[in-house]
């Protein structure tokens, strides 16, 4: 059976950042060799005893954020690195599916006869507990005496959600410059710290120190915003190269979603 252990303070900030961090590649539906397209990020939440799968919804629809009609229906492969060594691989991966996302609603455009809503940049699914046979760890680490430790990934619950404030800094990790060398997975770890700037209807703003490069953040799509006392304030979706800025979802619009997929859920009971 799935367990998720959720995150319980106190914790060093670090530690939380570590541990609800999840890396995942997306790849064409159908490729058996699951060849990675690209990189993004994701995250755990634990809500009325369902483990579920947040990230930010054009790593599961790319072709949708480049199109001003809407969404193009084409959805794409997502997998959840575990961390644990493969027998022929670098790291298992876990295939995620069954997706809820979002629009926003345009009441100006109800009477077309083809309504082209734009899409909301997140999205979640409930983990499948048959297709979940490998436990979710974080990467490995050394410690100044050599030895090599992992943690298990932890879950947000509700009561780790919170509002970005400006007398707090926020912080994000995550894996940049991913790329395939023969069987091996490589990477480099980040981690930005953030000044919260304002808030914009679903958005929130917030500046880092250094120039945005979008070769240091590919991948970060979809991992958690987090303050310095541990809560989730935001899911990473997007940044503008060249400046300080970088947007994430808030964490309404994540309750939102996450009660829809109760709803539903429970419907189908």
């Amino acid at each position: 059976m799935l367990t998720m252990e959720l995150l319980n303070h106190p914790l060093t900030i670090n530690e939380v950042l570590v541990r609800t961090h999840l890396m995942t590649s997306i790849s064409e539906v159908g490729d058996k060799d699951f060849t990675p397209i690209s990189y993004g990020s994701g995250f755990f939440v634990y809500d009325k005893g369902r483990s579920i799968f947040v990230t930010a919804d054009h790593t599961l629809h790319l072709d949708d954020y480049n199109s001003d009609q809407g969404r193009v229906w084409r959805d794409y492969q997502i997998l959840i690195f575990n961390n644990i060594d493969g027998s022929d691989i670098s790291t298992i991966q876990t295939p995620v599916g069954g997706f809820y996302f979002m629009e926003n609603l345009d009441l100006r455009e109800l009477n077309d006869e083809v309504y082209k809503g734009k899409p909301i940049d997140i999205a979640a699914c409930v983990l499948n507990e048959k297709s979940c046979k490998y436990k979710f760890m974080t990467q490995k680490f050394k410690d100044e005496e050599g030895n090599i430790f992992q943690w298990p990934i932890l879950a947000f619950g509700r009561e780790s959600f919170g509002k970005p404030e400006k007398d707090k800094k926020c912080l994000v990790f995550g894996q940049v410059h991913t790329q395939v060398k023969g069987i091996q997975l490589r990477y480099d770890n980040v981690t930005y710290e953030l000044d919260y700037i304002s808030s914009h209807g679903d958005f929130h703003l917030f500046h880092t120190q250094d120039i945005v490069r979008y070769e240091d953040w590919g991948g970060l799509s979809g991992t958690p915003i987090i303050d310095e006392e541990g809560k989730c304030v935001a899911v990473l979706t997007n940044v503008l190269e060249g400046t300080n800025s970088v947007w994430g979802i808030s964490i309404k619009r994540l309750e939102t979603l996450l009660d829809i997929i109760n709803f539903e859920k429970n419907r189908e009971c």
